[in-house]
C-alpha cells in the first residue's frame, strides 16, 4: 500500500480539518483552527527570519524577538474562518499584520489554542504513551491520585485528560467486542 492510496488520504483528511473555538475576549465571536503541514512550518520560519533581518533585529540579545514571530506566523497560517468550506477553509486573518498590530496577551492566547488544538489532533505530543500507562495504573490506587495529580503542570493534567477522551472517543467508535456465543 503507498502513502498515496485512499486508506492514507481518507485517513489525514480527519486531521487536516479544522476545530471551531470561542475567540478570547470577544463575546459570540468564532474562530477556525487547524493544523499545519510541515512545509507551511517551515515557510513561517522563513518568513520569520527574513520579518527579523528586515527590521535588523540582533538575536544575540534578543531571541525573544523571532520567537514571537514564528508564534504569529504560526497563528497566521492556522487559523481559519469557521463558516468557511472545511476542504478549502479560508484564512481568519488577512495580513499577517493584522496579528502583528494585537496586543501581547491576545496573541500568547491564540497561540495557546493553536497549540491545545493541536494537542487535540495528536494528545500524544506532550505526554508519551508511556506516561499516560504510568498515570492510568495510578488512577485506581488509593491516594496516589490526587498526590500524583498535583505533582502535574498544567499541559502534562491538559495532555493527559485529551489523551483519555481521545482513548474514549477511539472506544465508542469501535464495534462492541462482547459477542454472544451460540453453542
Amino acid at each position: 500500500m503507498k502513502f498515496n492510496s485512499d486508506t492514507f488520504l481518507h485517513g489525514l483528511r480527519g486531521r487536516r480539518g479544522f476545530g471551531r473555538y470561542d475567540f478570547p475576549g470577544i463575546e459570540d465571536a468564532k474562530c477556525g483552527i487547524r493544523l499545519l503541514l510541515d512545509e507551511e512550518l517551515d515557510e513561517g520560519r522563513i518568513e520569520a527570519v527574513a520579518y527579523c533581518k528586515e527590521r535588523k533585529a540582533d538575536l544575540t540579545w534578543d531571541a525573544e524577538f523571532f520567537d514571537r514571530e514564528l508564534k504569529r506566523q504560526a497563528i497566521f497560517r492556522a487559523y481559519v474562518d469557521p463558516d468557511s468550506d472545511p476542504d478549502l477553509p479560508e484564512k481568519f486573518f488577512e495580513d499577517i499584520d493584522d496579528i502583528r498590530k494585537l496586543d501581547t496577551v491576545l496573541v500568547l492566547e491564540l497561540y495557546e489554542l493553536y497549540i491545545s488544538h493541536q494537542q487535540l489532533a495528536d494528545p500524544f505530543k506532550f505526554v508519551s504513551r508511556e506516561e499516560v500507562d504510568v498515570f492510568v495504573e495510578q488512577l485506581g490506587k488509593p491516594g496516589t491520585t490526587e498526590r500524583g495529580l498535583t505533582l502535574c503542570d498544567r499541559r502534562t493534567l491538559l495532555s493527559y485528560a485529551l489523551s483519555m477522551a481521545c482513548v474514549l472517543r477511539e472506544m465508542r467508535a469501535q464495534p462492541s467486542s462482547s459477542t454472544t456465543s451460540t453453542a
